[in-house]
């Protein structure tokens, strides 16, 4: 059953600030976060997140929103909103651990191959040490995707009287919270090796070196493919030629691919940096709801 609470001192559907919560929320569903696979169009959505949940945030901080849903019949409502706040937090957090560990890793395979001085042996190991760091990690981004799958599956919640303010103001907060479990579901899958085990029909690079002929070369045909794409075919170029002993040009390559997948690292760093100072805001402002 419906719960109906008296919302006529509650800001209207035309008040500012839902207008802004309700013109970011449209933004975000036009650009299909589903499928942004650029580091442009999710760092994109990041920052309008940041955003949504900046004008969220000021919607709960207005008083007529706070005495409402701080009655005793929305308490369910604000607990539940409550622990998607939490929820949020963590999927954000982890995100942000799950850049930290690749750039780590990238950083210090970059390393490794300028210091290689063993040759198409010591290249060949110090890739396979790469793709073992790239193996974890990527066990990480998968369950984490797993789990934001099942956050959002678990966003809808009966809602109020539909033709009350307060029902439009709860739907926002629940919207708000599923666009933003899909948008961190797409940085992690930004990360994820999926892509690169179905272009080289789950050979990895090193197999691929000892066995050249069963390759099948993928020409690029996005504007913009994965950093860790690109990282990939480098490495692959790059094994080729050290076994025909002219790998200098194949070299500079890779290490020019992985200086651009720190910075595409970095871009994401910055932006879930910003999504997760503006998480603690709105989390603190619903908690400051409940003590009141």
């Amino acid at each position: 059953m419906a719960c109906h609470i008296r919302s006529n001192s509650l800001p209207s559907t035309s008040h500012p600030t839902i207008a802004t919560v309700e013109h970011h929320l449209r933004i975000l569903k036009a650009h299909d976060a589903s499928t942004s696979s650029s580091v442009t169009s999710i760092c994109s959505n990041l920052s309008i997140l940041k955003e949504l949940h900046e004008g969220v945030t000021n919607l709960i901080q207005l008083p007529s929103v706070q005495n409402a849903l701080s009655t005793q019949q929305l308490e369910k409502w604000v607990e539940e909103v409550l622990d998607g706040s939490l929820s949020l937090l963590d999927a954000c957090g982890s995100a942000r651990d799950i850049k930290y560990h690749i750039k780590e890793s990238v950083k210090d395979f970059e390393s490794s191959i300028r210091r290689n001085k063993n040759g198409v042996f010591g290249l060949t190991n110090k890739v396979k040490s790469f793709e073992i760091s790239r193996k974890k990690i990527n066990k990480m981004v998968v369950k984490n995707i797993r789990i934001l799958k099942k956050l959002e599956k678990n966003c809808s919640s009966q809602l109020l009287n539909k033709d009350s303010n307060l029902a439009t103001i709860i739907s926002l907060l629940k919207e708000t919270e599923t666009i933003s479990f899909l948008i961190l579901r797409s940085v992690l899958a930004w990360a994820s090796d999926e892509k690169e085990r179905s272009k080289y029909g789950g050979w990895s690079l090193v197999t691929k070196f000892v066995q050249p002929k069963r390759v099948h070369y993928v020409a690029e045909q996005e504007e913009e493919v994965y950093g860790l794409e690109k990282v990939d075919e480098a490495l692959h170029a790059l094994l080729i030629k050290s076994q025909k002993g002219s790998d200098a040009c194949a070299l500079q390559n890779v290490l020019k691919q992985l200086k651009s997948l720190e910075f595409s690292i970095q871009e994401f760093e910055e932006n879930l940096e910003d999504l997760f100072k503006s998480l603690i805001k709105r989390r603190v402002s619903l908690l400051n709801v409940l003590n009141n």
